[in-house]
């Protein structure tokens, strides 16, 4: 923003200089009041604040003011702007998105990641709660000096981003925040209805006709009181019929992000049309599809929203649809230990038991660990078999600096997410691009999401789930894709290494290839073979 920038004092004194300048004495009348003031950069860090000018943070403000001044309750008010001194009397750098609101969950974090997704720098954001007395003539004030009312509370955004200058661009920023602040209402409006909805199908569980044994049952229904226990983050749900062959949603059923318009048309599809592992996974009498959907979450978190798909069953059994639940497991979920969380806990014994280590001993303890350590979203969706076979290999890895590659087939067949452990210290952003590019080819994905943990091991440990469009993800030949990997991880001290010992033996090229690790600059490594290198160690 513009000149006169108030340097980077306290908080309070910096919005002492904002109320200063607001309420000069040869000002006929103060843009706002100086307690809405005093809020609105209430919880703004100082710094941020020292870098603008007071005349331009004054003006920000009072812009907010009239922007709620004309906001109806039930709505949201969204203006973007580029304002300048000749026409506002204040400007900034960048473009300014100002936003009035019900307070509600999820607002801020959903706003900042919607202008995210759309690759906008954000340098500023303002999040004063206010409440909204304009029906007492006191327009928006303190909620600290009314602390009884709760339903008048109201939440102002304003986010600064880069500058944006096409109006047609400025046009689509503001749809898109609407459609994301609709999904935040829609969610909220409804959260109570889709909770309710899932303990209705738990207590309904025992008098379903789909074959299930009284424990399946018993644990089925710990589950679904477990995610409604605030473990699970309700975004959407919609019931699914599946009558013959035709897989048809119920748009009256839909809730949150799944709501419908009145009236809207009943679409079904074939299940011919499907990819076979959706057709199969449709018209398998599995209770529960536990899974991702293919689409990333609008509300709270930009990540693939969680499925919970429950099977519906006529009389003799066979499947006649889902009931979909989307949403995002809290933070609560992800910190509780797998022996805590129904359906986890069974998992986690019985590949205990399979893997038949001695009880109490090193290697099960070890395997426990690993177990627990497991990343959460897989461990919700994998089946025994598979969790045992890849919590067999990540135990034979026995903090050995190689790498392993393993791979898992989501259900519906539209991820494959492939666990990469290497060394530790070949961990680099290059390196992570180029596994990521390497393993999109072979499973012929679209695109991929990644995240990494790194702990005192010297192994790293990166998930990426690849994303499959169009009929992709064949069988690939997993030994030779490790092969690949391990080439491009290799770097010149690598071949080294290994021509020192092809040359001299590992009982003397062992100590000598540790005794010459840094003997070798940048400028060499760069002129010189490793076998000169291993020529020279020799002289």
């Amino acid at each position: 923003m513009g000149d006169g920038k108030i340097g980077d004092h306290g908080a309070d004194a910096t919005i002492d200089r904002v109320v200063a300048h607001a309420f000069e004495p040869d000002r006929e009348r103060a843009p706002v009041d100086e307690a809405y003031l005093r809020c609105y950069y209430a919880h703004v860090d100082p710094g941020d604040l020292g870098r603008r000018g007071v005349a331009d943070l004054v003006g920000l403000a009072a812009a907010h003011s009239r922007l709620g001044a004309d906001w109806t309750p039930g709505s949201s008010a969204i203006a973007l702007v580029n304002p300048s001194l000749e026409s506002d009397g204040w400007r900034s750098d960048h473009t300014v998105v100002m936003i009035v609101n019900e307070d509600l969950p999820f607002l801020v974090d959903s706003v900042t990641m919607e202008l995210s997704r759309l690759e906008l720098g954000i340098h500023l954001v303002v999040h004063p709660i206010l409440l909204d007395r304009r029906e007492q003539g006191e327009g928006f004030v303190d909620p600290g000096d009314h602390p009884d009312e709760y339903s008048s509370k109201c939440s102002f955004i304003a986010v600064e981003i880069d500058r944006q200058l096409d109006p047609a661009e400025l046009v689509s920023i503001e749809e898109n925040l609407r459609r994301v602040l609709d999904d935040v209402r829609a969610v909220v409006e409804d959260w109570a209805a889709m909770r309710a909805r899932m303990q209705k199908i738990s207590d309904s569980l025992p008098s379903e006709s789909l074959q299930l044994s009284p424990m399946e049952i018993e644990e089925s229904q710990e589950l679904l009181d477990w995610l409604s226990s605030d473990n699970f983050i309700f975004l959407g749900y919609r019931e699914y019929h599946l009558d013959g062959a035709v897989l048809t949603a119920d748009p009256a059923t839909g809730l949150g992000i799944l709501r419908c318009e009145p009236g809207a048309p009943v679409v079904g599809r074939k299940l011919a049309e499907m990819a076979p592992e959706v057709q199969a996974r449709a018209e398998s009498a599995v209770l529960f599809n536990i899974t991702k959907a293919s689409s990333k979450s609008t509300v709270h978190r930009a990540a693939y929203l969680d499925y919970i798909g429950i099977k519906t069953s006529s009389d003799t059994g066979e499947v006649t649809g889902e009931r979909r639940f989307l949403g995002l497991y809290t933070s609560e979920a992800y910190a509780q230990p797998a022996a805590h969380i129904p359906r986890l806990r069974r998992l986690v014994a019985e590949v205990i038991e399979r893997a038949g280590y001695p009880a109490g001993g090193h290697d099960e303890k070890a395997l426990i660990t690993i177990l627990e350590e497991y990343p959460r979203d897989e461990l919700m969706q994998i089946d025994t078999d598979a969790l045992l076979e890849i919590a067999l290999g990540i135990a034979g890895l026995q903090e050995r600096r190689r790498v392993r590659l393993f791979p898992r087939r989501e259900v519906f067949g539209r991820f494959v997410t492939c666990m990469v452990y290497m060394p530790r210290d070949r961990y680099n952003t290059v390196n992570r691009i180029a596994i990521q590019d390497l393993l999109i080819e072979a499973y012929g994905g679209s695109s991929a999401e990644w995240t990494t943990e790194m702990t005192e091991s010297v192994l790293s440990r990166t998930l990426f789930q690849i994303r499959i469009d169009g009929g992709g993800g064949g069988e690939v030949d997993v030994p030779s894709l490790e092969a690949r990997i391990e080439d491009l991880l290799r770097d010149w001290q690598d071949d080294f290494s290994e021509a020192l010992l092809e040359k001299v033996g590992e009982a003397v090229g062992v100590g000598l290839g540790r005794g010459y690790r840094r003997a070798f600059s940048a400028d060499y490594r760069g002129a010189f073979t490793p076998q000169t290198a291993v020529a020279d160690v020799e002289e």
